[in-house]
């Protein structure tokens, strides 16, 4: 693949380069996927997969809590674990917990806190501390001013 071979316009230049830091590679993957895949892509589902989706696949709820248990480092201070739009805190510390939160909160993320039951307890809490959340959406970053 050789981006020399991408040329855009000027107004779709423009709007690349009006777009926030963040955003830009994505303007770029969907420029390369509508190339490569066809506009539209994203929601087409290529031919040679229709056969997996028909064969019997696993359990997922017998391989998740292989899958948690490998996604936790002992070594970090906060392990983050994301399905979907939800997010999966551990950690020894509530306090670094906490400072993730902030975090993502000052760039822009709107959160909502959500009580895990204890079936999931037992399969996501994986250090002292355990907190989840969902992804409402995402805004401009908040000034600290």
């Amino acid at each position: 693949m050789n981006f020399n071979e991408y040329i855009i316009d000027q107004d779709d230049y423009e709007f690349f380069d009006s777009l926030p830091k963040d955003e830009k590679i994505l303007f770029l993957y969907d420029l390369i996927c509508d190339d490569v895949y066809g506009i539209g892509s994203i929601n087409s589902i290529p031919e040679d997969t229709t056969q997996d989706l028909n064969e019997p696949t696993k359990n997922i709820k017998d391989e998740l809590p292989k899958v948690v248990a490998k996604s936790i480092n002992e070594f970090s201070k906060v392990n983050i674990l994301v399905i979907d739009n939800n997010i999966i805190l551990n950690s020894d510390s509530k306090k670094y917990i906490n400072e993730v939160i902030h975090d993502m909160i000052n760039d822009g993320c709107i959160l909502s806190k959500y009580v895990l039951s204890k079936k999931s307890l037992l399969i996501f809490k994986q250090q002292k501390y355990c907190q989840a959340y969902s992804i409402i959406g995402k805004e401009a970053k908040i000034c600290k001013n």
